[in-house]
């Protein structure tokens, strides 16, 4: 996914009416489910007849009836051995599945059908699978897919002079476009699909069309020619004889709202709500939401919350059924962004008339669901480990690795590769996921468990940041508080401010105060007697170094280090406090140093680098030489610290450096269920990942250093406490609705990881005196381990590195690490 699309799904997808990326044409009279779809063949009038009734009840709505009769009609195709004809109604029973937003098992049965739709050659059916398939992911946020898919499906419907199904991709054109940011292009392509309809006299396809629109023009805050497509969508509805979806009625809603008439909102809304009783095409959440927005703006607070909470409750079941791949997961974060961002909102402002407890903690709730709630659900789930796998899946992720790095290269088909890899191991972790057991799932809790969870001498602190008010709410074992903070543009100029200081190392202090005082205020004084600090972040919170905060010490005092008064652990979110992972270790710690980065290590196979060098094809060109990096001998003197730490071992630790420090390596070492994995590489970005930090391990003489990322981690089964990276920014990602951190801190957590250490901006190699404190401070038995242990030892280390002369006193040096994961 490209970076100028995030925050343009972030509005397309989870908007305020919910029209849940623009595909109201498949959750309306679908073009998918005519002639592109179902092609019948003249001498098979019995199936055609069943397939035109089928089609005829599903446009209709009547979505039960009409999949009785496509799955009638394919097991008829299948007894009398006409497989295309059994192919065109599956086809059917997946556009079913579709409309009726059972995305998942939708998935699943286009996907099946792909090898059979090649088999039959009918372009027509491999125009509508790859249309169809291409909304799927559009509906899942994985616009990157969505692109792929759209392209195919775009070259066989040109082949066809189908108007119907040029209309189709026309349609999925606008989408795309508009996604982009590409309004112009947007506005074209729905243009030509409105003219083709009107030339054809297609009423039902003019509607659809003119309700996409409206939509995306109203998103885009044009009200009057929203209002304008939308109603010649309605007329042109009842004029072919078809009535209007709830999503037509919800969009009507959402014009007159803006327009100050929620009356006329309510009606309209409720209105949508009938027609949804009937014929379910429109997602529950989202009519929910739009119906708490007019109840707000009627001042009916209580029952605002009330639709509020069902339409979390039902967006979160959606989510988590959705698909078992963790990209995915994370792609439809933003479809509820908004929702979440709504019920926060809205739960605080009545906090502020009411300052009843109840609407505090509904604000907490709504903003913890909304922040990791992707993360929760699949710790400790079962099907996608690696005992679980056959090789191929595993091959296939050793390609992804390698396509990854050629992206680094600006190589014009790893984008593609990288593309055709993910859809595939997709298939794999589909049929996987669908035997996975769920995690930890959702915890409700209230403040009086919250409270009692908490250790003494631990503060729980949560951060809702947004505009024109970040709030943190501080949880202690006695009580609880909210506080007004700066708004979120406030927050990320402080957190800019404070990165140059300590990176130009900066005499004057006043962006680290100035940072306190937006992040912490005066929660200070209500943590004064803790000793550790569970952080919920939010936003570019994410990027705070906490332990180098400056602190006022009291009157007559100097200012000193948050870390001199506290030590600092990230949870995901709030209902983590309440989780305690088993721990499963028995082997000796895994160590992964100072791999093969380049051509000129010493220990690089010859053969290898004179292939690189030598032209290719016929016109003399040199081949892309492999991305290399620098070599990291420091990290060997790191491995060293750990290796006569770990004393407790029943068995020496496993050193992977060199040409054995690969991925694949690492997969069969992690089979011992080490207590410890120490990764001193690189971590790089690739520019496909829009930021997203991928561990570099060592070349292999093709493509260069293996790139993995936070998918390949987060596909191992892994059974060790702690997980330590000690490369450049392992600690940041992106940030995603539903997920915070997106990044490999968070992957190895998903993978089984209790506790993971990793840092916020590049750091030195020669850091051997920081890890020999770190580990010399944890507990010997790593039974013992727990958050506070590994958070303890973390701030022995960086209190050493405070108080020793030169470099090594520097926040730029010790104050980048951070503890992430469970308590």
């Amino acid at each position: 996914m490209q970076p100028k699309t995030l925050p343009l799904i972030a509005i397309g997808c989870g908007i305020t009416l919910g029209v849940v990326c623009s595909i109201s044409y498949l959750q309306d009279d679908s073009q998918a489910h005519r002639a592109p779809t179902l092609a019948p063949s003249r001498s098979e009038s019995k199936l055609e007849e069943l397939r035109r009734r089928a089609t005829g009840l599903a446009q209709h709505g009547k979505f039960a009836e009409a999949l009785q009769l496509f799955e009638e009609g394919e097991r008829q195709a299948l007894a009398s051995g006409q497989t295309c004809w059994a192919v065109r109604f599956k086809l059917g029973i997946a556009t079913i599945q579709l409309k009726t937003h059972r995305y998942r098992n939708a998935l699943e049965t286009f996907l099946e059908l792909k090898p059979r739709i090649e088999h039959c050659g009918d372009l027509r059916l491999r125009g509508a699978w790859a249309t169809n398939l291409a909304w799927v992911y559009l509906a899942l946020g994985d616009l990157a897919q969505a692109r792929l898919i759209a392209e195919e499906a775009a070259n066989s419907v040109r082949k066809l002079g189908d108007p119907q199904a040029l209309a189709a991709v026309l349609s999925q054109q606008a989408t795309l476009a508009f996604l982009d940011g590409n309004v112009r292009q947007g506005e074209l392509a729905y243009r030509q699909v409105l003219s083709l309809a009107d030339r054809v006299g297609d009423l039902g396809l003019q509607a659809q069309a003119a309700q996409e629109y409206g939509a995306e023009l109203l998103r885009l805050g044009r009200v009057d020619e929203a209002e304008q497509l939308l109603l010649h969508a309605y007329r042109a509805y009842w004029t072919a004889g078809l009535s209007p979806s709830s999503a037509c009625y919800r969009n009507l809603a959402w014009v007159y709202l803006e327009r100050g008439q929620p009356k006329l909102a309510r009606r309209l809304i409720e209105r949508a709500f009938e027609v949804y009783r009937s014929d379910g095409r429109t997602p529950a959440w989202t009519l929910y939401h739009q119906r708490a927005l007019v109840h707000w703006a009627l001042g009916d607070h209580r029952q605002a919350l009330q639709d509020l909470r069902t339409a979390r409750a039902s967006a979160e079941r959606m989510r988590l059924d959705l698909w078992p791949s963790d990209p995915l997961v994370a792609w439809s974060g933003w479809m509820v962004e908004r929702l979440y961002r709504d019920s926060v909102r809205l739960a605080l402002a009545r906090f502020e008339k009411t300052q009843n407890a109840a609407d505090a903690w509904e604000a907490l709730e709504a903003a913890d669901q909304g922040r990791a709630v992707g993360l929760r659900q699949r710790v400790g789930e079962a099907g996608l480990g690696r005992d679980e796998m056959p090789p191929a899946y595993w091959e296939q992720l050793e390609s992804l690795a390698k396509a990854e790095a050629l992206l680094l290269n600006k190589d014009a088909d790893a984008e593609r590769r990288v593309g055709e890899l993910e859809q595939s191991l997709a298939r794999w972790e589909l049929c996987a996921g669908l035997r996975a057991r769920k995690g930890m799932g959702s915890q409700p809790l209230s403040w009086r468990q919250l409270q009692a969870a908490l250790r003494p001498g631990q503060a729980l602190l949560v951060w809702w940041v947004d505009e024109p008010l970040t709030r943190l709410w501080v949880v202690t074992p006695t009580g609880w508080k909210l506080h007004r903070l700066p708004g979120r543009s406030a927050v990320a100029s402080a957190v800019d401010a404070y990165w140059g200081q300590i990176h130009h190392r900066a005499a004057d202090g006043r962006a680290g105060l100035r940072l306190t005082e937006v992040v912490l205020g005066s929660a200070i004084q209500d943590v004064a007697e803790a000793r550790e600090l569970l952080l919920v972040l939010d936003g570019p919170l994410y990027r705070v170094p906490f332990a180098s905060l400056p602190v006022h010490g009291g009157p007559g005092k100097p200012a000193q280090y948050a870390v001199e008064r506290w030590s600092f652990h990230v949870l995901p979110g709030v209902s983590w406090l309440v989780w305690e992972a088993p721990t499963r270790w028995t082997g000796p710690p895994v160590i992964v140093a100072d791999p093969v980065y380049n051509r000129a290590d010493p220990r690089t196979n010859a053969a290898a680098s004179r292939r690189w060098a030598w032209p290719s094809g016929t016109h003399g060109r040199w081949q892309r030489a492999p991305l290399e990096l620098a070599r990291l001998v420091g990290g060997t003197l790191e491995a060293q610290q750990l290796i006569e730490w770990a004393a407790w071992s029943p068995s020496a630790p496993v050193f992977l450096t060199g040409h054995q420090a690969r991925f694949l390596f690492l997969r069969q070492a992690l089979r011992s269920k080490p207590a410890v994995i120490h990764l001193a590489t690189h971590v790089v970005v690739a520019d496909r990942r829009r930021g997203e930090p991928m561990l570099a391990f060592a070349m292999d003489g093709e493509s260069g250093p293996q790139l993995v990322g936070p998918r390949l981690v987060g596909a191992l089964r892994i059974h060790a406490p702690l997980v330590v990276m000690t490369g450049c920014s392992g600690g940041t990602g992106v940030i995603l609705p539903g997920e915070g951190l997106w990044g490999l801190a968070r992957a190895w957590v998903r993978a089984g990881a209790h506790y993971v250490v990793a840092a916020l901006w590049p750091t030195r190699e020669n850091a051997v005196e920081f890890w020999r404190a770190f580990y010399g401070a944890l507990p010997p038995d790593p039974h013992q381990w727990t958050g506070r242990t590994v958070a303890e030892a973390l701030r022995a280390a960086q209190l050493d590195a405070l108080r020793q002369s030169g470099w090594r006193s520097q926040p730029v040096y010790w104050a980048p690490y951070f503890v992430y994961g469970l308590r």
